[in-house]
């Protein structure tokens, strides 16, 4: 396979990356309530799941009236999300449905309290902040985010994914660009070059190159990310590989909790450990754990058992449903959106 083909393939692999972290995993609304481009408005109404009960004992639930779910961001602490209708993806912002003139939207984020999101229209994409367009057109945009409180993604163009940033297209120099974060109110992003993976903080390349990289953040204000050689897991901070001797084979939802660092294990028999503190906790009963939350200091994550959801809180299962999507920190309350007989509920504790 010739290098213009593996690049190729693999910017393509990078897009549908990105596109299912943000689908699956979670990822912009707006200062004003208005409805700018005179979209119709749409009431979300509340409905009881089963039996007459209000959702899972403790929790209320409310009708989502869409055919989808997909990426959410909440802003000033309000749940806002894109969805599809009758073959349409538009963004929902309360009462209002918003982006309904382009022919779908995307990846969406929280940008000074207003909607930073992607659209598209005649084959290209670009950016839409606060109703307005912002950006020139690129072919894809994957995902959108902020560094500080200015709009950052990443784009593609002519099978290239680089990142926009302050107007100024960054990391083409490099085979691709995979992610980006802000780290302290600076951009920091991974990316391949002649097959191996590195780290970009503040305009500075670190030295080292890896066969993974992920989970770029911050511990104890020090740069930190997950990476990877010869199928063995471990955490760098500032400039320092740690957790080597664990032996994971992968290691994943790195974040640091009340000053504590926390993240996912998985050994070669494919034992899963949440790991707080140094201190390893075995997870047994389930086939995948996904990310990490925590709200109020109670641990909660999704797991998949007998190919069915659930989501952990506290130590109990939640479950009933075909899907769980997004879970998050609601003002405070455990919230997550859910499909139940094929319809979707945003369901938050009470």
């Amino acid at each position: 396979m010739d290098s213009k083909k593996a690049t190729a393939i693999l910017v393509v692999l990078s897009v549908i990356v990105l596109l299912f972290a943000w689908v699956y995993l979670g990822g912009g609304n707006t200062k004003n309530p208005d409805n700018p481009t005179g979209d119709t408005q749409t009431q979300t109404t509340a409905a009881a799941l089963e039996g007459g009960a209000e959702g899972p004992a403790g929790f209320t639930a409310q009708l989502l009236p869409y055919d989808q779910i997909f990426m959410y961001t909440m802003i000033e602490g309000k749940f806002v999300y894109s969805a599809s209708k009758d073959q349409k993806t538009f963004i929902v912002d309360g009462l209002v449905e918003l982006g309904k003139e382009y022919d779908s939207v995307g990846s969406l984020r929280d940008v000074n309290g207003m909607i930073a999101y992607a659209a598209r229209k005649d084959g290209r994409s670009f950016i839409v902040y606060n109703g307005e367009k912002k950006s020139k057109d690129y072919e894809t945009i994957p995902y959108v985010g902020k560094v500080g409180e200015e709009i950052a993604f990443i784009a593609t163009e002519k099978n290239k994914a680089f990142i926009v940033y302050r107007g100024e297209e960054i990391g083409k120099q490099y085979d691709s660009v995979l992610t980006l974060y802000d780290i302290g109110g600076k951009l920091a992003y991974s990316a391949q070059k002649d097959g191996r993976m590195l780290v970009v903080y503040d305009g500075v390349e670190t030295p080292q190159r890896y066969d993974r990289v992920g989970d770029i953040t911050s511990l104890g204000g020090k740069l930190a990310y997950v990476a990877a050689n010869d199928n063995i897991s471990f955490i760098v901070v500032d400039g320092k590989e740690t957790e080597k001797e664990k032996g994971y084979t992968m290691i994943y939802n790195l974040m640091e909790e009340n000053g504590k660092t926390v993240y996912t294990g998985i050994t070669p028999d494919y034992s899963k450990y949440i790991v707080y503190d140094g201190k390893e906790t075995l997870v047994e009963g389930y086939e995948q754990i996904s990310y990490i939350i925590y709200v109020n200091g109670k641990q909660a994550y999704k797991a998949t058992k007998d190919a069915r959801p659930y989501l952990v809180y506290n130590g109990k299962e939640i479950g009933g449903y075909e899907m769980i999507r997004h879970y998050f920190d609601l003002n405070g309350k455990l919230a997550f959106t859910a499909m139940k007989d094929g319809k979707w509920y945003l369901i938050v504790e009470k």
